[in-house]
């Protein structure tokens, strides 16, 4: 997945829609990671912003998965 608008998003309903057709929906192939900052088990919060945002992109190793693209971001501690 080569688009940096995915980086940061929460991760809902629009963001499982907006998936390209060929990704695992639990990124359980690497299509995605993510950073858990709330829940019933946490007793506050983790505050933080979205800082800068970067695309890195590496060959694929196999035909049949999507490339090997994916965003980093840079979080900032509030």
């Amino acid at each position: 997945m080569s688009d940096i608008s995915f980086v940061g998003r929460i991760l809902n309903q629009q963001f499982i829609s907006d998936l390209p057709k060929n990704a695992d929906v639990c990124g359980e192939n690497g299509e995605f990671h993510t950073f858990v900052f709330d829940g019933p088990i946490f007793k506050n919060l983790i505050a933080f912003q979205i800082g800068k945002k970067e695309l890195k992109t590496y060959p694929s190793e196999k035909e049949d998965m999507w490339d090997s693209s994916f965003g980093i971001v840079k979080f900032i501690k509030v």
